[in-house]
Order: structure tokens, then C-alpha cells, then sequence
């Protein structure tokens, strides 16, 4: 009777652990599977594609009549069974520490090369200058006086510099405003070891409002913002913020820090969205110590009313869906 009560327990823990077992070791070959599809080396994707078999492996090893019965049978299972899911936590740590590391220390945008004597008559009237953000370091730009002492902040995009507003800053400057461009936290010539998603951005503009009230060629009444990207969900939540800008000009901006990085790491590492994404924004939130849930533009954007804002957006962008901007329009208040 002993030994049928043994069997029978012995018979109910298979059957527990194939119901549980199977659709973990399914979902981790899964995993490893498009994971192995998205690796840029043949060894990689070899060493993840062998643990796609895990869950005939575990079936072979837990199924009544085909359990190995030899020790060494059962050890080999047990050790390739337990190797795929390390190999699974360490593709998490890897996907989560490359995305993070791509996200908080991007690679030079196209601009970001271009150089303020491509515009002779930028340079001539360019101001160096650089200002502080309280607990945050200084921030170096240049301002490009104007016929008017009405002023536009110009924020440059995500891994960029100062450099990329230079276009906008001339087509500003001949319509007889004066600019101010400078680079981002963590970005260019400015202080900061990492670009935060617009979190310590937003008092990057803040405190650029402030310096401009300070100078006696600037019209404190009248200081607009025009950002692009990034700098264009800055430019919304610093208004939000701040009566003192009184327009704003946002070029493709993005609802959520949390949607503009899940949009963005397909693009940039191949992966889908799920459940690569918020591995990475975990591990950003970890590194930086703030949440991207509380960069979010969209809960900002009716706050700038009744003051304009204008929303630009290409149908064709693909870094930042315009999807954006159409939610952030219908978020907004009068005028826009």
C-alpha cells in the first residue's frame, strides 16, 4: 500500500510539473528564439537556437514512459534544461544593459557634426555664453541677437547638439528674432553624464527662461520655445511649467518617454517592442534612478493653454510615430 501511495504522489508531481513546466519552457524557447533571430553573430544566435528544444527536452524528461531512466540521461536533461534559463537571464541583463546604454548615451546624430561657421551670418552675431541649472551644472550655447528682443529657446532632438538648431536659428534670425541654442544635459559642451528622456532637460529650459529675463537685450514678456524631438516634448512640459514662455513651436515630439523608447528600440536593435522594451526601461529607470512614466508630455500639454502651441509632424517619420502629436493635439487646449 506504501508503495502505491509512493507511486501515486511520484505520478501527480509529474503531472504538476509538466502543467506548469511546459508553457514556461515554451515561452522561454520563444524568448531565446527571436532573441537568436535579432543577435549579430552567427556563434550567438547558434547558442541561443540550441535552447529553442527545451520544451521537447523537458516533456522527454518529465512524460511517464519516456522518462530517462540512466542517471546520466537524467543529468544531461537537468543540466541543458537549467542552462537555458541562465541563458535567459543573461540575454534579459544584456538587452536591458545595451538598450539602457543606447537610450542614456546615444550615438552623435546625423547633425551633430555641422559647425556654426556654415552660417557666416550666424557666427558674425553669435554670443558664447553659458548658464546654470540649479543642482544640474552649466549649459553652453550661443545667442544670436536679432532686430527684435523677442526670443526663441531652440532645443535640439535626442543625441544631438546645439548644432542641429542652427538651420532653425537662421530662418529665426531673418524673420528679426533673437535665438538662444544650447546644448542638453549630458549633451555637447554641457554638463551631465547622461541624457535623461527630457526628465533634468525640462530644467534645462526652465533655467534658460531664467537667464534670458536676466539680460537687458532680451523682452522677458515675450520668450517663445521651438524644439524638435526630445527637445520637442521639452519644450511642451517646460511650458506646462512655466507661464514665462509664451509660445511653443513642437516638431515631432513624442506622448511618453515611455512610448518614444519602446518605438525607437525596434529600430535600433531589432527586437520587438515586447517584452524587450520594458527590460529597458527598467534597467533606464535603475542606471538613472527616475522613471520614464514621469517624463509624459501628454498629461503637460493642456496646461499650456490659452497660451499657442503648434505641432509639426511628418506622416513619414520613423523614429518617433506621428501618432505622437495626434494624441497630443486632441490633449491640448485652445489655441493650437
Amino acid at each position: 500500500m506504501k508503495s502505491i501511495s509512493l507511486r501515486s504522489n511520484w505520478s501527480l508531481l509529474r503531472l504538476v510539473s509538466l502543467i506548469l513546466g511546459l508553457p514556461l519552457f515554451s515561452l522561454q524557447a520563444v524568448f531565446l528564439g527571436v532573441s537568436a533571430t535579432a543577435a549579430g553573430s552567427i556563434p550567438a544566435l547558434a547558442v541561443l537556437w540550441l535552447f529553442t528544444l527545451a520544451p521537447v527536452v523537458f516533456v522527454w524528461r518529465w512524460w511517464p514512459k519516456a522518462m530517462p531512466t540512466s542517471p546520466w540521461q537524467r543529468k544531461l536533461a537537468n543540466w541543458y534544461l537549467s542552462s537555458g534559463v541562465i541563458a535567459s537571464v543573461l540575454v534579459i541583463a544584456a538587452v536591458g544593459w545595451i538598450g539602457s546604454e543606447r537610450g542614456i548615451h546615444p550615438i552623435l546624430c546625423n547633425t551633430g557634426n555641422e559647425s556654426i561657421s556654415d552660417y557666416p551670418t550666424l557666427e558674425q552675431a553669435a554670443e558664447l555664453l553659458s548658464f546654470p541649472v540649479p543642482e544640474l551644472g552649466q549649459r553652453v550655447g550661443w545667442f544670436v541677437p536679432g532686430r527684435s528682443q523677442s526670443t526663441i529657446i531652440l532645443l535640439h532632438g535626442f543625441g544631438c547638439r546645439r548644432q542641429e538648431m542652427l538651420d532653425r536659428a537662421l530662418a529665426l534670425n531673418q524673420a528679426g528674432y533673437s535665438t538662444l541654442l544650447f546644448d542638453l544635459h549630458g549633451q555637447g559642451d554641457s554638463d551631465g553624464d547622461a541624457v535623461t528622456l527630457g526628465f533634468y532637460e525640462r530644467q534645462d529650459a526652465l533655467a534658460a527662461v531664467e537667464y534670458l529675463k536676466t539680460r537687458d537685450d532680451v523682452d522677458g514678456s515675450n520668450i517663445g520655445v521651438l524644439g524638435i524631438s526630445m527637445g520637442a516634448s521639452v519644450a511642451i512640459m517646460a511650458a506646462a511649467m512655466n507661464p514665462d514662455i509664451k509660445a511653443v513651436i513642437a516638431d515631432s515630439p513624442f506622448e511618453s518617454a515611455t512610448r518614444g523608447i519602446e518605438e525607437g528600440f525596434t529600430r535600433v536593435t531589432g527586437l520587438p517592442r515586447f517584452p524587450f522594451g520594458p527590460i529597458t526601461l527598467t534597467f533606464i529607470e535603475w542606471r538613472l534612478g527616475i522613471s520614464p512614466e514621469d517624463i509624459a508630455p501628454i498629461e503637460k500639454v493642456a496646461a499650456i493653454s490659452p497660451r499657442p502651441l503648434l505641432l509639426i509632424h511628418g506622416t513619414g517619420d520613423t523614429d518617433v510615430s506621428p501618432a505622437n502629436s495626434e494624441v497630443l493635439f486632441a490633449a491640448a487646449g485652445e489655441p493650437k
